[in-house]
Order: C-alpha cells, then sequence, then structure tokens
C-alpha cells in the first residue's frame, strides 16, 4: 500500500480525533494530570489555564503566568523560586518548572495528532467504567520516542532516581498516545501517552539484569462547559484580560 493511500484511509481517525479535541478547547472543562506531580486545573475558552500542584495554584494567559502560594499572594514563577529558602529551593523549583510548561490537555492531544504517522480508530470503551468512548490509537517515528525517553531516562539517573543502565535494549522500545473521545458528544475526555524501553545491568557471572523503564502520563478531562476561574481584577490586568 503507498502512502498517499495510506494517508487517505487513515484521514477520518486523524479528523475525527482531532475534531474531539478542538471541541473540548471551545468548550472549557476541568482536567487532572497523574505524573511526577500531581496537578488539576481547568482551561477557559477564553484562553486561561489555571493549574494547581500542592499549595501553588497559577493562571496562564498566553505568555504571562502567575503563581498563587500558600500565602495567597500571586507571583511570578522567578519570584517563588528567588524567595524559597534552601531546602524549599529545589522542590519549588521543579513545581514552578512544570507549571511553567504545562499546556491545555486538548493542545497536548493536538500536538500529539500533528507529529503523528498513524491514527487508526481503535474499539468503544468505557472510560472510568461509565463513559462510553472511542479511542483512537496514535503512533510516532521511533526516532521522536527514543528522544524523550532518552531525555527523561538521563534525568532520572541525574536526579538519583535510577542507577544508570549498563546497557538500553532499544531494540524493545514501545510508545504510543490513545485519544479517548466520549461517544455522546464527541468530546475529548482521556489522554494517554505511554513508552518504554528494556534497559539492563551487567552481573558478574549472570545474566544482565532486565528492567521495564517506562513512562506514562494520564490525562482526565471532565465538566465540560463549566469550567470558571475566580481572578482578581489587578490579576486579570496582569495576565493580559479584560
Amino acid at each position: 500500500m503507498n502512502a498517499l493511500l495510506l494517508a487517505i484511509l487513515l484521514q477520518p481517525a486523524a479528523d475525527a480525533a482531532k475534531t474531539c479535541a478542538e471541541k473540548a478547547g471551545a468548550a472549557g472543562y476541568a482536567y487532572r494530570v497523574a505524573g511526577r506531580f500531581e496537578r488539576t486545573g481547568s482551561w477557559m475558552p477564553e484562553g486561561v489555564l489555571a493549574a494547581r500542584i500542592r499549595d501553588f495554584q497559577s493562571a496562564r494567559h498566553d505568555d504571562r503566568i502567575l503563581v498563587k502560594g500558600p500565602e495567597g499572594l500571586w507571583k511570578t514563577p522567578g519570584e517563588r523560586v528567588g524567595e524559597a529558602t534552601e531546602k524549599e529551593q529545589k522542590d519549588v523549583a521543579d513545581i514552578m518548572k512544570v507549571l511553567e510548561e504545562a499546556r491545555a490537555p486538548h493542545k497536548i492531544a493536538l500536538g500529539f495528532l500533528a507529529e503523528a504517522t498513524r491514527v487508526v480508530e481503535g474499539e468503544r470503551v468505557d472510560v472510568d467504567g461509565r463513559t462510553p468512548s472511542r479511542a483512537y490509537w496514535l503512533s510516532f517515528p521511533e526516532k521522536k520516542t527514543r528522544d524523550e525517553l532518552q531525555e527523561q531516562l538521563d534525568l532520572d539517573v541525574k536526579r538519583g532516581k535510577l542507577d544508570k543502565p549498563d546497557e538500553v535494549l532499544w531494540a524493545r522500545m514501545k510508545g504510543n498516545v490513545l485519544v479517548y473521545a466520549r461517544e455522546s458528544d464527541g468530546l475529548l475526555v482521556r489522554l494517554v501517552e505511554t513508552s518504554s524501553v528494556t534497559i539492563a545491568y551487567k552481573k558478574e557471572n549472570q545474566r544482565p539484569d532486565e528492567k521495564r523503564y517506562e513512562l506514562k502520563l494520564t490525562v482526565n478531562l471532565s465538566d465540560h462547559g463549566q469550567a470558571k476561574l475566580e481572578l482578581p481584577v489587578e490579576i486579570k490586568e496582569r495576565l493580559g484580560l479584560k
């Protein structure tokens, strides 16, 4: 099958997945992200992304972001890091980095779709056991998956979360993204990115000790069309909101 014919056959699935993400963005929603720093938040159609990690709440509009801390004041991420005690600094810096780099879930989905080499419509599934949805499988170039795994693996070794492996078995690498659209209205309700590779540690006079290194990001969306964020007038002005 030539590349053009394959693209034509796959286009309906890609268009359907893209539509579900765009509709969610137009409606607004609440979301929850599971990862190293679990975060919750909401997206407002006027272009405001709110996020919360522990005692820090952020609000972003375009390239402007402010973070409200446990003391109740809104400051820039840089100010937050600069004011943290030596004991707090690394943790606060990591949280600020996550908040600064956070993107709206529907935009993450659209970004994945733009990079995908293949989009396949999957079976009907029940998200959370109560939301009939349609799954779409996204595949990517091997280099993209490998580069992202290598980057995170290097970071985990640097942070002391993982011993440096003697070998990375890239031939056993896997990676994909699942986009879930609710059947009742076609809105994006879940996004799951999974990638993994086998790593090995040498053992004297024994077979290498092999382990699976996995990265997983799960984002759940809810309350479409109901997202609200109350901000003081001064904070709206600093974010460039009318």
